[in-house]
């Protein structure tokens, strides 16, 4: 594996111009999109924030890239550029995924149906995921290639937790079907607060292959976090079920499920320094 990895490094250049493209359909197709939307007058809010995601996901790659990434990167406008065109072909694969995998259309849910529990899940999908390139890309590498594989292995164990989230607790549906305003608060901040929590493996120089493996062995703490998880949200599910939907009862579930989500992600930032 290491083999491929400087293998793949020596074609830079063709990388740069494949990102760069991707990069280019991605932000014409978002903004396009937004643009376009009809009718204009209709989810004005959903249509601003997801304009501000790309230039959120700018504010947190670029800073990385400037200070903390590989020696050889800092400095050089070129491997700035590179890694930030790299970084949205990332985010659209990301997009993608999450339509595939999470049954969420940006367009379709957000943009046509102005499904607000739906825009909190996948702007925390998205903010996250750009936390997760912004961390593989700190530290000292050898190039492209272990960006590329750590941010792929961060990214398979991200869409796995979420993916067991779902099959137990079917939140995808509670979110897209339901609209669920206090399940989207629940399971966007797992969302982001297990990208948040993964940024750490993710970072920090390339030593080996078989090192960055074990880098990840305190990730699946997050094992914990999901069975606690799954545990509320069939809590929640069979509460809501069992009672009459008063306005009372959802502000009481919505009030815990914002201090769920800020305890969360309070506890993934923490872990940050914690697990050093």
């Amino acid at each position: 594996m290491e083999t491929l990895i400087q293998v793949l490094n020596e074609y830079e250049i063709e990388v740069f111009l494949l990102s760069s493209s991707l990069s280019a359909i991605f932000l014409f197709t978002w903004y396009e999109r937004i643009f376009n939307a009809w009718p204009r007058n209709r989810g004005k809010s959903a249509k601003f924030v997801l304009g501000l995601l790309p230039v959120i996901a700018f504010g947190i790659i670029f800073p990385i890239l400037r200070t903390l990434a590989s020696h050889d990167v800092v400095n050089d406008p070129f491997y700035i550029i590179f890694y930030l065109a790299l970084g949205y072909a990332w985010l659209y694969f990301d997009v993608v995924a999450m339509s595939a995998f999470f049954d969420l259309s940006w367009v379709d849910d957000i943009l046509n149906m102005n499904n607000k529990a739906a825009l909190f899940v996948f702007t925390c999908g998205f903010i996250g995921l750009a936390v997760m390139y912004a961390a593989v890309n700190i530290g000292d590498g050898p190039g492209w290639g272990c960006v590329v594989f750590t941010g792929a292995l961060g990214f398979i164990i991200w869409i796995f937790f979420a993916l067991a989230q779902n099959y137990f607790a079917q939140v995808f549906e509670r979110v897209t079907v339901e609209r669920d305003a206090a399940c989207a608060v629940r399971f966007g901040s797992f969302l982001l607060g297990n990208a948040i929590f993964l940024s750490r493996p993710l970072s920090g120089d390339w030593l080996s292959l078989h090192m960055t493996l074990v880098d990840f062995v305190p990730a699946f703490i997050a094992v914990a976090v999901e069975l606690v998880f799954v545990g509320y949200e069939k809590f929640r599910k069979s509460k809501s079920s069992s009672v009459h939907n008063t306005a009372n009862s959802w502000e009481s579930n919505m009030l815990w499920s914002v201090i769920w989500a800020i305890i969360f992600l309070a506890g993934s930032i923490a872990s940050i320094t914690i697990f050093k």
